[in-house]
C-alpha cells in the first residue's frame, strides 16, 4: 500500500513538473506580466526584460501637440523599417488636426489613434508582455500609450532575405525555376500560389526553448490522413530541445525509425514538387531559416522520382526513371562484386577478361578489397573537398586531383587500371540517386566487407539484409517500400514507371488512409 502511495505521489510530481515545464517551454519570459496602465512601469519593464540589448530600440515621445499623454515605440534594429515606424511616430505626435476644437478624454485619443493611423499597417492589440516579447523579437514594433492597458503591435518587421532562385540541390531542365528560401513567409506563398484551393491549412507553430523557431504545418484538410496529422503535431509538442536552427533537426525527432540508414521524411527546395506531395495527403512542415521543406509520410521510391517526370511523355520517364533504379543498383554493389569476382570466383570471369584483370593486378601490393576500400575513402574525401573548399577552386581542385592522383597511383603499381574504371563508374552512378547520396556511401562499404570476407554468398546475404531491413520499415503506417511491399497493382502506375496522368485518377491509398498498418499488423500476428 505504501509503495502505490509512493509512486501515486511521484507520478504526481512529475505531472506538475511537466505541466510548468509545458508553460515555460513556449514563453519568451519566466513568467507572464499584463500590460499597466503607467507608462513608465511598462518602459521599465520592457527594459529589463529585453533592453540590456544594444539593439533593442526604445522611442519616447508624446501624443499630440497640445495634449502630454506619453507613449513609446519598442523595436529591433535590423529587424524592423524604421522609415515606417518614424513616419508613424511622426503622424501621432501631431494628429491635432483629427481633434476638435473642445478637447478629447484619453479613451477618445486612442480611439482616433485606432481608426485614423493604425489602419496602413497590420496591428494587433495585446495584453501580455511574454506576447509582446515574441513579437518585437520577430520583428515587429510594440506601441504602448500611457494610461491604456494593451500595446499594440505593428507589423513594421523588415528582413533582408535572399531572393526567389533555383535551388542548386534540384536542378531541373523543364518547370518551375523557383526554389524555397529562408523566410518562412515567403515558403508560405510559393505554396498558396500553387495550390489555390480553400481547403489548404497553414498552422503556424515554435519550437526551442531558446530560439523560438517558427515552423507551419501545410496540409489539405479534406486529403490528409487524420492519423498521421495528429500524430506530427504530438511529436512537435514533444520536442525537448533549446533551439532549432535548420529543418534536419526537427526531421531527427519526428523519423518513425530512427536507427535506420534510409530516411523515411522527405525533404525539397522545390514548391511544385512539395504542393504535389500535399495534393497526395501528405503533410509538409516549413521550417523558418530553412530552404528545405519536409514532407510525411516518405516511401522508398521516392528517391527514384522528379519532377520532370510529370512535364514529359511517359515513356521517357519510365526509362530514366528505370536508369536511376540501375544507377542506384550499380553504385551500390559493384565495386563488392568485383572484389568477389577477382577474390573468390575466377571461373565466372570470362578468361580473357581475366587474363586482362590479372595483367592489370600485377605487382599491386594489396588485396582487392583493401584496393577497393582505399580507392573509395579516397574518392570520397575528394568529393567532400569539392564540396567544402570556396567554389571558383573547389571544381578545379577535385578534378586535377582525382587524375593527378589515379594516374601518379596507377603509375606507382599501388592500384591496377581496372580498380579506377570500378570507382569511377561508381562515383558517377551515385550522383544520379542524389536523395539516396548519403545512404549510397554506408551501402558500398557494407556489401564491400560481405563481399571481402565470403565472396558471393557474402554480397548475397548482405542483400537480403537489406531488403528484409527495408520491408519491415513503417513509415506512419505507410509500408516503406509500397507498392512492391505489400504488393499494389493500382500504385505500380507511378513507382518505378509513369503511366500516361489520364491513368492515374485516384490519391495513393497508401498515403491517403492508415488501413495498411492495420493489415500489416494482422499479417504478422
Amino acid at each position: 500500500m505504501f509503495k502505490k502511495i509512493r509512486q501515486y505521489l511521484q507520478y504526481t510530481n512529475e505531472m506538475k513538473k511537466r505541466k510548468i515545464y509545458e508553460y515555460n517551454k513556449n514563453n519568451y519570459i519566466d513568467s507572464d506580466i499584463i500590460v499597466n496602465t503607467s507608462i513608465e512601469n511598462n518602459l521599465l519593464q520592457m527594459k529589463e526584460l529585453i533592453g540590456k540589448s544594444s539593439d533593442v530600440i526604445f522611442k519616447e515621445f508624446k501624443v499630440g501637440i497640445n495634449y502630454n499623454i506619453k507613449a513609446f515605440v519598442c523595436m529591433i534594429s535590423g529587424l524592423t523599417d524604421k522609415n515606417r515606424v518614424e513616419e508613424f511616430i511622426s503622424k501621432v505626435a501631431a494628429f491635432d488636426g483629427y481633434m476638435s476644437e473642445g478637447g478629447m478624454e484619453q479613451r477618445d485619443v486612442i480611439k482616433i489613434i485606432k481608426e485614423n493611423l493604425l489602419f496602413p499597417v497590420e496591428t494587433k492589440e495585446v495584453e501580455s508582455i511574454n506576447d509582446i516579447v515574441g513579437y518585437v523579437l520577430s520583428g515587429n514594433s510594440a506601441l504602448f500609450i500611457d494610461g491604456y492597458t494593451s500595446a499594440f503591435v505593428m507589423g513594421t518587421h523588415s528582413f533582408n532575405q535572399r531572393n526567389v532562385q533555383e535551388p542548386l540541390t534540384e536542378t531541373t531542365i523543364r518547370g518551375s525555376r523557383e526554389g524555397f528560401v529562408e523566410n518562412i513567409v515567403v515558403n508560405m506563398s510559393l505554396i498558396r500560389k500553387i495550390i489555390k484551393n480553400s481547403k489548404l491549412m497553414f498552422e503556424l507553430n515554435s519550437v526551442g526553448q531558446k530560439t523560438h523557431t517558427k515552423i507551419c504545418l501545410v496540409y489539405i484538410d479534406d486529403i490528409v490522413n487524420k492519423d498521421v496529422l495528429s500524430e506530427v503535431k504530438k511529436r512537435l509538442n514533444n520536442i525537448d530541445i533549446d533551439y532549432i536552427l535548420e529543418s534536419g533537426y526537427i526531421e531527427q525527432y519526428l523519423d518513425d525509425n530512427p536507427s535506420s540508414i534510409f530516411t523515411t521524411i522527405g525533404n525539397s527546395e522545390k514548391p511544385d514538387k512539395v504542393a504535389a506531395k500535399i495534393l497526395e495527403g501528405r503533410v509538409a512542415i516549413i521550417c523558418d531559416g530553412s530552404p528545405f521543406v519536409l514532407t510525411i509520410p516518405y516511401v522508398f521510391a521516392e528517391a527514384f522520382q522528379v519532377t520532370e517526370d510529370y512535364y514529359s511523355r511517359p515513356y521517357i520517364a519510365s526509362v530514366t526513371r528505370m536508369l536511376r533504379i540501375l544507377a542506384f543498383m550499380v553504385t551500390t554493389v559493384t565495386p563488392a562484386l568485383y572484389v568477389a569476382l577477382t577474390t573468390f570466383h575466377h571461373e565466372m570471369i570470362p578468361s580473357m577478361l581475366l587474363i586482362s584483370f590479372a595483367a592489370a593486378r600485377e605487382g599491386v601490393p594489396f588485396p582487392a578489397a583493401i584496393e577497393c576500400a582505399g580507392m573509395l575513402i579516397v574518392f570520397e574525401l575528394m568529393k567532400e573537398s569539392g564540396v567544402r573548399m570556396p567554389r571558383p577552386i573547389g571544381q578545379t581542385v577535385t578534378i586535377v586531383g582525382t587524375l593527378v592522383l589515379g594516374e601518379a597511383a596507377v603509375d606507382a603499381g599501388i592500384i591496377g587500371p581496372p580498380m579506377i574504371i570500378i570507382i569511377s563508374l561508381t562515383g558517377i552512378s551515385g550522383f544520379i540517386v542524389n536523395p539516396l547520396l548519403d545512404v549510397v556511401l554506408l551501402l558500398r562499404f557494407f556489401f564491400l566487407i560481405w563481399s571481402g570476407m565470403f565472396g558471393m554468398f557474402g554480397l548475397i546475404i548482405a542483400i537480403f539484409i537489406i531488403a528484409a531491413h527495408l520491408c519491415s520499415l513503417d513509415v506512419y503506417g505507410t509500408p516503406y517500400l509500397i507498392p512492391l511491399v505489400p504488393i499494389n497493382l493500382s500504385e505500380m502506375k507511378d513507382s518505378f514507371i509513369r503511366m500516361p496522368l489520364w491513368f492515374q485518377r485516384f490519391l495513393p491509398r497508401s498515403i491517403k488512409d492508415s488501413s495498411y498498418k492495420a493489415e500489416k499488423e494482422g499479417r504478422t500476428k
